[in-house]
């Protein structure tokens, strides 16, 4: 009932232990294991943390994008990059193309009554970061 990876020689290069496995990049996999994700290397060590409620979110020619949950909060990580925002964001989504993605994290602080917003590109970049009261940020949302 559990996943792994064997060679052409039909021994096991991956133990057996895992809910789910998939192909991360050439060096790496996505394994799930009971609620958690994470990314291991071929001695099943792990290159990031454990992950919850991985959701892809971007797949394109360069890459995948998986946007994750850390201690209630979102953070997105690539295939090809690593982690791209760390798991400190209220929400993330792409506002921009799929060949051009442009990503929307916003910071909510509910005391002070701002959201700090983090425009970011498919490589983690920070391109712009503004803050705004309650009031103009539900003015730049729009529900399509």
């Amino acid at each position: 009932g559990k996943f792994g990876v064997i060679n052409f020689e039909s021994e096991p290069v991956i133990s057996f232990n895992y809910d789910q496995i998939t192909h991360w990049n050439d060096s790496s996999l996505l394994v799930k294991k009971g609620p958690d994700y994470s990314v291991i290397n071929r001695q099943e060590e792990p290159v990031t943390e454990p992950l919850e409620s991985l959701r892809l979110i971007l797949k394109n020619d360069q890459q995948s994008i998986y946007r994750f949950i850390k201690d209630g909060k979102y953070g997105l990580v690539s295939n090809q990059y690593g982690t791209l925002l760390s798991s400190e964001y209220s929400d993330i989504f792409n506002i921009g193309t799929e060949e051009e993605p442009l990503f929307f994290a916003d910071q909510h602080l509910a005391k002070a009554g701002y959201h700090v917003v983090s425009y970011v590109n498919q490589k983690g970049e920070l391109i712009l970061s503004k803050a705004y009261t309650r009031a103009a940020f539900n003015k730049i949302l729009c529900d399509d």
